[in-house]
């Protein structure tokens, strides 16, 4: 992808995103009465746009807009065979708790973030991106509110609770499994009190067989093992340098990971 192209694309998504999330928040702000919040929507749209930025393990000296690079990969819900692709028109909007968990490498974080992209721009929702291991203790809405405040987004715990209670509103969780061991007892009955009190749709996403397994609260979903094709797709989208991204892909090719087709090919990734 050149580098003009990479750069209208981005601009393009960004502003649709602007144009659906900057209503919904119009319409709480006006229905919840919050005129407490000044500057609060020019600073979140910033905000969204940094979230949809992302670097990749392949290309590590620029940043992509998360629907300029995604590949298409398959999550499986708990107890079932059946595969659901998560493409440019998955929301997974239909419950109010999801669970997604998957193998490091598997690119749950990307995942998360595509989610949040297609929420944004297909269904209005007004979303929320917050990374759990910066949690530190105390409730969840006090630790969303001041990660907000580092990217200039001022909003007090009791407005973003009025915001919480409504349904369209979406909170991104990611990656339990990176929160500090001394806290983890804790968020988890914070997360199943925010799930219980709370109007709004959560999505979290953490690695297998971590203490957020034991909450009922969440409809569970596993990533699948990454396909030669899906890897190869997301090398190819992200490599800055052909040359390179051609040599790695043959040598992929050539290691037992991708000849055995072993689960540890995701951890390249």
């Amino acid at each position: 992808m050149g580098a003009v192209t990479g750069a209208v694309l981005t601009s393009t998504a960004n502003e649709v995103v602007k144009k659906t999330i900057g209503p919904v928040f119009d319409f709480l702000v006006k229905k919840y009465e919050l005129l407490d919040i000044p500057r609060f929507k020019e600073h979140y749209l910033e905000y969204c746009e940094k979230t949809l930025e992302i670097k990749t393990l392949v290309s590590q000296d620029k940043s992509f807009h998360v629907d300029d690079i995604y590949i298409p990969i398959d999550i499986m819900q708990s107890g079932t065979q059946s595969r659901l692709e998560i493409n440019n028109f998955t929301a997974l909007d239909n419950d109010r708790a999801i669970l997604i968990k998957g193998l490091a490498g598997q690119g749950k974080s990307t995942l998360l973030r595509k989610l949040l992209s297609n929420n944004a721009k297909r269904f209005s929702r007004l979303p929320v991106f917050y990374e759990l291991k910066n949690y530190n203790g105390g409730t969840l809405e006090l630790a969303i509110s001041k990660s907000l405040s580092h990217f200039g987004v001022q909003i007090s715990e009791y407005a973003l609770k009025k915001l919480l209670s409504d349904s369209n509103v979406k909170i991104y969780l990611d990656a339990f499994d990176e929160v500090k061991p001394e806290f983890r007892i804790e968020l988890i009955d914070e997360i199943k009190r925010f799930i219980n009190s709370f109007k709004c749709h959560v999505v979290c996403t953490s690695r297998p067989s971590t203490e957020i397994d034991s909450l009922s609260e969440f409809r569970t979903f596993s990533v699948c093992e990454l396909t030669e094709e899906q890897i190869f797709g997301i090398i190819k989208k992200t490599a800055s340098d052909h040359e390179k991204c051609d040599e790695l892909c043959g040598a992929l090719k050539r290691s037992p990971c991708i000849q055995k087709k072993t689960p540890s090919l995701n951890h390249l990734f």
